[in-house]
């Protein structure tokens, strides 16, 4: 008995520290300490004597393409992360820089900083990449393009000194044909684009009042038609790598700045800029940011002299922060003065668990980023959900306040409707599972009861496994309503609830009981 009133207090404490403190702290997507990603594999083909010899880095399926400063793009096979095996390499006759790097459907896109044009390459076999055509200055494009983008046939390419996207028709990568030119009226030129649904995001150098832009388009008349112009974003001086979310909600933009620089936009109605920082900010002493890519909620930044900084971009839409939550250096020695060098782009799309990073230095890196991404309901940081989840949620709802943290549905409302949504679609279980084993049964009956709190006097003083289901802090008549209200009961038997610490079961509870199990064998 003492242990039980033990226990009972101690829930009550926790149950009014939950309605004070974690209100304020708590989101659906938690933020703990910063995490370091694991290292799974890394691999610097040419050796890693040299501190500028690799580039960027994409995929073509698990086939990771690491591009280099002048010896053509290496293939590495990733199909097993812990040991990554060279498998060919696109080398031309002369020594282009290629310095962003792209595939899709089995042809890769190599883009040349120094003269090259852009490499069209057949990729279907790995160990004999075949060079399938040119685009340059001799058909339409340029000499030099610092990046470039596929979508639906179209080809999209940049460069630092123009204005002007040009746009080429791939549907034969043998022959592209030039297909117009889509002016920006960017002052300085164009650093990098990519395309989300028929969205097209392209980072300006200049922008207007030298303060950067992100340029976005909408390509559904293409070719027929030119682009519309959906935007203008002024997201920051040289503005050199650009991101969106799948739903274009969402864009991340960084900067080619002294330290670096992020920016994070809102475009779900007018577009609203929402948080700006710098390496300071993040505690990062470092030369400058590189590239952005964006998934499954999470931006990385590959940042010169600082590694790869994983951003949490949920919190955007709660908080208006943009908090890393996990981080790896691919080049710890490295001065934060060396330059333009250590981390030059970063691939997430392969998996959470082959988080691909190119080092300037060292290569490859196959990072595996698991112990860092966010569990979407997990309040406490246990990276599981449980039933002190369910418990910390109800006591922040009855607080009864609009605190978009707790938006478990993503409806922009907090109500009792996320209580069922976190209980159901989350963790995946019925109310009444006490014990989360996924099946509400006798043995939860017998949980609930064992520790009397069945209307007892003490207010607050349930939780889930101790039968508070609708998380009003009791364990009363209603929460055996609305379980079995639910028909989720799976066992017609009428369990055993009289343990010695409780006493006779509750007559009520008994009616109420028996009542469903009658209506359940009709």
């Amino acid at each position: 008995m003492i242990e039980c009133r033990v226990t009972i207090r101690l829930l009550t404490v926790l149950t009014i520290m939950a309605s004070s403190f974690w209100t304020d702290s708590l989101r659906a997507h938690l933020v703990g300490e910063v995490q370091p990603l694991d290292l799974v594999a890394s691999l610097a083909p040419l050796g890693n004597e040299t501190l500028s010899v690799y580039t960027d880095v994409w995929a073509n399926g698990e086939i990771a393409l690491l591009g280099t400063k002048a010896n053509g793009v290496l293939l590495i096979d990733v199909s097993l992360p812990s040991a990554p095996q060279s498998a060919g390499v696109y080398e031309p006759n002369s020594a282009f820089a290629f310095d962003d790097i792209k595939a899709f459907d089995h042809v890769g896109y190599f883009s040349s900083s120094n003269g090259g044009g852009l490499h069209v390459v057949d990729l279907s076999d790995s160990q004999q990449p075949t060079l399938l055509s040119k685009i340059d200055s001799n058909n339409g494009a340029f000499d030099s393009i610092s990046g470039s983008y596929v979508q639906d046939n179209l080809l999209f390419a940049v460069n630092e000194s123009s204005s002007q996207i040009r746009v080429f028709d791939i549907a034969d990568p043998a022959t592209p044909a030039f297909v117009t030119s889509i002016e920006t009226h960017d002052p300085q030129g164009l650093a990098d684009v990519t395309i989300r649904d028929n969205r097209m995001y392209v980072a300006g150098l200049h922008g207007v009042n030298a303060m950067g832009a992100t340029y976005v388009y909408h390509l559904s008349s293409l070719p027929s038609e030119p682009p519309t112009l959906v935007a203008q974003l002024s997201t920051g001086f040289n503005t050199a790598s650009v991101s969106a979310t799948d739903n274009n909600q969402t864009v991340v933009a960084v900067h080619r700045k002294p330290g670096g620089g992020v920016e994070a936009w809102n475009l779900d109605d007018e577009p609203v800029e929402v948080v700006a920082a710098n390496a300071s900010d993040y505690g990062i002493n470092a030369f400058s940011t590189a590239e952005v890519e964006i998934a499954s909620g999470l931006a990385y930044v590959a940042w010169h002299s600082a590694g790869v900084q994983v951003l949490d971009l949920d919190n955007l839409r709660t908080d208006g922060s943009l908090p890393v939550i996990g981080n790896f250096d691919t080049n710890p020695g490295l001065s934060p003065l060396a330059g333009y060098v250590g981390a030059k782009g970063v691939y997430p799309h392969l998996g959470v668990d082959r988080i691909l990073v190119s080092d300037s230095q060292f290569g490859l890196f196959v990072l595996d980023a698991s112990n860092v991404v966010p569990i979407f309901g997990d309040l406490d940081l246990d990276r599981q959900l449980t039933a002190n989840d369910i418990d910390l949620l109800a006591a922040y709802l009855r607080g009864g306040t609009e605190n978009l943290n707790f938006d478990m549905n993503r409806d922009q409302s907090v109500n009792w409707s996320d209580h069922d949504f976190m209980v159901k679609d989350l963790i995946g279980v019925a109310f009444g599972d006490a014990n989360l084993d996924g099946v509400f049964n006798s043995a939860d009956l017998v949980k609930v009861f064992k520790p009397g709190e069945y209307e007892d006097d003490l207010a607050l003083n349930s939780t889930w496994e101790s039968g508070d289901w609708n998380g009003d802090g009791e364990f009363s008549t209603s929460d055996l309503i609305k379980a079995f209200q639910e028909d989720a009961y799976s066992n017609a038997s009428l369990p055993q609830l009289v343990p010695e610490s409780t006493g006779t079961l509750p007559l009520l509870c008994v009616m109420i009981y028996s009542s469903f199990l009658q209506r359940r064998k009709k």
